[in-house]
């Protein structure tokens, strides 16, 4: 898996003490301002990546974000969008402040993602930036802690540090368990629930099971894995006398991050590659309390960053 050292190093940087930031800001917000004003001056996309990839820690790194946050937006990718802002709101709070329209924007991508309306909110965000040991903690306010018992490696990231795992036979696990919590607990009452993560998919047998939210009984099913075909499905228990499932049209990439999302609003589906809607379904049926437990990375090749469960 090859991750950009500049973006996790930039990461890095930002969680120094601030007299050490300040001093870093000084050296090389200069050069930082020119590729700012010159991106904005071309309307480069391009040119604002770059920012974020290799500069995101000088004080034009939160304005790049901002910017690629609000181009999603106008195209409609509220989930991209999401990622951009939120960013921004961990990154660099001293913009919480001085930009008033990022919390209305952030309010509408939510809403947009049928998560306006949700009480729980973020239930489950396993960033695994610790680098080291068994445990992926959970930086939600419910500490619903994973852990995993065969030694994984530690990589850098999409954002900050990530989890490369390696398949192994169906009936052997290597994946994070996080145990079954009543604030996990999605669906409930008809309640919209989301899934979102950073995947680096490489290769490997099928089925490469990602992302696994079930319990003792069969109501107990959400499942992301991606198929033979390279394609990210899902699967859902509803009311329905079987599981419902869905697969995206468009095949992901092997060893490139692709960011997924599933959205669950109403009685719809929605499932997003990169931001972009790839697939929008409507449930056959109801779907069903889940109160089972979170495992991801079972029998899966690959690398995962930021996990986050929203109820």
């Amino acid at each position: 898996v090859f991750v950009s050292i500049t973006d996790y190093c930039q990461s890095r940087l930002l969680g120094f003490p601030a007299e050490h930031l300040r001093l870093y800001r000084t050296k090389y917000d200069a050069s930082a301002r020119e590729a700012f004003e010159l991106a904005r001056q071309r309307n480069s996309l391009e040119g604002l990546a770059q920012i974020r990839d290799r500069m995101l820690a000088t004080s034009y790194g939160g304005q790049a974000l901002k910017t690629l946050g609000y181009s999603a937006l106008d195209k409609g990718h509220y989930l991209e969008a999401l990622e951009y802002f939120e960013r921004v709101w961990n990154t660099c709070p001293a913009m919480r402040t001085e930009s008033a329209d990022l919390v209305a924007s952030m309010a509408l991508c939510r809403k947009m993602l049928g998560q306006g309306n949700q009480s729980g909110g973020l239930v489950g965000h396993w960033k695994l930036d610790e680098g080291t040991g068994n445990k992926a903690a959970d930086s939600s306010a419910f500490s619903n802690h994973g852990t995993f018992s065969d030694p994984q490696t530690w990589i850098p990231g999409k954002v900050g540090g990530a989890l490369h795992f390696t398949q192994l036979p169906e009936y052997k696990s290597n994946c994070v368990n996080v145990p079954a919590a009543t604030p996990m607990h999605v669906g409930v009452g008809g309640a919209d629930f989301s899934v979102a993560f950073w995947l680096n998919w490489e290769s490997g047998a099928y089925p490469n099971t990602v992302f696994t939210k079930r319990g003792r009984t069969a109501s107990d099913m959400l499942l992301l894995e991606v198929t033979s075909g390279n394609q990210v499905r899902y699967t859902i228990a509803t009311e329905s006398p079987t599981w419902e499932t869905g697969v995206a049209k468009r095949a992901i990439p092997a060893k490139t991050w692709v960011h997924v999302g599933l959205v669950k609003v109403g009685g719809e589906v929605k499932l997003f590659l990169d931001g972009k809607l790839e697939l929008r379904e409507t449930l056959k049926a109801p779907a069903v309390p889940n109160r089972g437990g979170v495992t991801f990375g079972h029998s899966m090749q690959g690398a995962l960053d930021d996990v986050r469960l929203y109820s």
